[in-house]
């Protein structure tokens, strides 16, 4: 593994066991986590865990040309991880008018049909920010008759103006109920963005529609609102009876932005699952929280035969990770399997790169 150290003290010597810091790349990434707990940095002489050991590690040499390595007895408990949180978006976005009229507007968008999608699209925006009944019903006109289906979504996205709830509403709840594809998408952000009273039922009932957009561009949002009722909706989805991509729309986009992300029933079941898309995104949240099923089960799919290439990268990574002779051996036998894609391939030996271990070693070479 890589070894660095950090001189607290600043006096350019590494013989201060109480403000010096030894950095051990742990989980054979190649970098070193400084964030929250910083559980790559090691205080001297103090023991650490390593899997299920416990080890302490000194300086010493002055220089810090060397460290030593000792086996420890006491192991310190494992540290809890927790879901990175995410911050969902406000509601009710209050957009400001533009210096232009909208007839102003309105005739730039019909010069401008020959330009770029980013030229034409800050038009669209613009004519959203108007913010009255007839920008309202010129986006509507956009969404039903462009040419081009980019445009037709960013006026569909540009409804999500607090200034169009009080007489847009209801529209926008009617199309959003129906919508398919990636108008799904586009009404969805703007039901968030426009504050709607009714978005909560409304992204349950395109949850339920099973259009695999409709679940997709939902259930991000509908997790976003924090309510216990949008939270059991989508896992009834990702448990119940409908077909892999939606329940693997509803796991990425709704599961995992979940406040406390997926529970952990939900990702031993989603690991489970026979769409290996869905596995392999599980093993990951798996190994994100520390489960100590995800090395057991990533194991277990390395010795499967033939390959699921689906799942190889998902798997190396795992395995990758503790870097020991068993986890190694498994990433060769995967690259033994002659059926491997040229890139998967190349992503599993960047993999083992990182692994500073003999048994690496030699399949690298």
């Amino acid at each position: 593994r890589l070894v660095a150290l950090s001189d607290h003290s600043h006096d350019v010597c590494f013989d201060d066991e109480k403000r010096d810091r030894i950095w051990i790349d742990l989980d054979g990434d190649g970098r070193f986590q400084s964030r929250g707990d910083a559980p790559e940095r090691v205080v001297p002489g103090e023991p650490f865990r390593v899997g299920e050991e416990g080890w302490t590690a000194r300086v010493t040499s002055p220089s810090g040309k060397a460290v030593e390595f000792r086996r420890s007895k006491t192991v310190p408990p494992a540290k809890p991880r927790t879901w990175p949180e995410t911050t969902p978006p406000a509601a009710g976005l209050t957009r400001t008018p533009p210096a232009e009229s909208l007839e102003v507007l309105w005739q730039r968008y019909k010069d401008e049909k020959a330009k770029t999608y980013s030229e034409r699209y800050a038009t669209v925006n613009l004519i959203g920010n108007v913010g009255t009944r007839e920008s309202f019903a010129r986006l509507l006109d956009i969404a039903d008759e462009d040419a081009e289906l980019n445009i037709q979504n960013a006026a569909l996205r540009a409804l999500g103006n607090k200034a169009y709830l009080a007489f847009g509403a209801a529209k926008v709840a009617a199309r959003a109920r129906m919508a398919t594809a990636s108008a799904a998408h586009a009404l969805a952000q703007a039901l968030h963005y426009m504050d709607h009273p009714d978005r909560e039922s409304i992204y349950i009932d395109m949850l339920r529609s099973g259009d695999s957009n409709a679940v997709s561009g939902s259930a991000r949002w509908l997790a976003y609102m924090r309510t216990e009722r949008g939270r059991k909706a989508i896992l009834d989805v990702i448990g119940g009876p409908v077909t892999p991509a939606l329940r693997y729309n509803a796991y990425i986009q709704g599961a995992r932005n979940l406040a406390g992300g997926p529970p952990i029933a939900t990702v031993l079941r989603a690991a489970d699952d026979d769409y290996p898309t869905l596995k392999a995104e599980a093993i990951r949240d798996l190994a994100k929280l520390g489960h100590p099923q995800a090395r057991k089960r990533a194991l277990a799919l390395a010795k499967v035969r033939p390959v699921q290439v689906t799942l190889v990268t998902a798997v190396a990574e795992e395995l990758a990770a503790p870097g020991d002779a068993r986890a190694v051996t498994a990433i060769h036998g995967l690259l033994e399997d002659e059926t491997l894609h040229a890139n998967v391939r190349k992503k599993v030996l960047e993999l083992l790169r990182f692994i500073r271990a003999p048994a690496s070693i030699a399949v690298l070479v």
